[in-house]
């Protein structure tokens, strides 16, 4: 019997979403798309970006949580899917450690680094449409401090959602606290 790897759509909901930050690193590996929401909790996190150089704001998701989280699924291209994988895996598995890492030690790769800030998980996600998909997803690390004081409220439909220059605002501001100061 030949077993056939499945293929799942990937949900994100910061700064890989189409816009995002991250997006361009990834937008030719992908075929398709489709808003989708899943269910969990939406942190703000503060990140130093290695593009800008500036301390900049992403989102943190856990599965624990009651609120309608409103992402994107992305389709990735047949050829492209354990290339966009990988790719994704060196982005969020080191995200912050290897911002850190570099700035102590420029010649460390981000997959020496032992941190791993994002876990790649499968998470059930629903379109629009009402058409449910098993996605995989990066998890926030249930180890790490989830930053509670950054939690991201719900719009006026209900869902939670990333907007990076509401983060960037409340970041100016001092709105938005380090992970390891997240006052409850």
């Amino acid at each position: 019997m030949k077993l056939h790897p499945v293929t799942l759509p990937v949900f994100v909901y910061g700064t890989l979403k189409a816009g995002g930050l991250y997006h361009h690193l990834i937008a030719h590996q992908i075929e398709g798309s489709d808003e989708a929401t899943t269910r969990g909790s939406l942190y703000y996190k503060i990140f130093n970006c290695n593009q800008t150089g500036r301390r900049e704001v992403t989102a943190a998701y856990s599965p624990d949580g009651p609120f309608p989280i409103a992402g994107t699924l992305l389709f990735p291209r047949a050829s492209e899917y354990y290339s966009l994988l990988s790719r994704l895996d060196e982005l969020e598995f080191n995200f912050d450690a290897s911002n850190a890492a570099r700035m102590r030690d420029p010649s460390l790769s981000t997959r020496q680094y032992p941190l791993r800030v994002y876990l790649r998980d499968v998470v059930n996600c629903t379109t629009a449409h009402g058409v449910s998909y098993l996605a995989w997803c990066y998890v926030y690390h249930p180890i790490i401090s989830i930053p509670h004081a950054n939690l991201i409220p719900a719009d006026e439909s209900g869902a939670t959602c990333f907007d990076p220059e509401v983060g960037s605002a409340m970041l100016r501001n001092g709105l938005i606290f380090e992970d390891g100061l997240a006052r409850l």
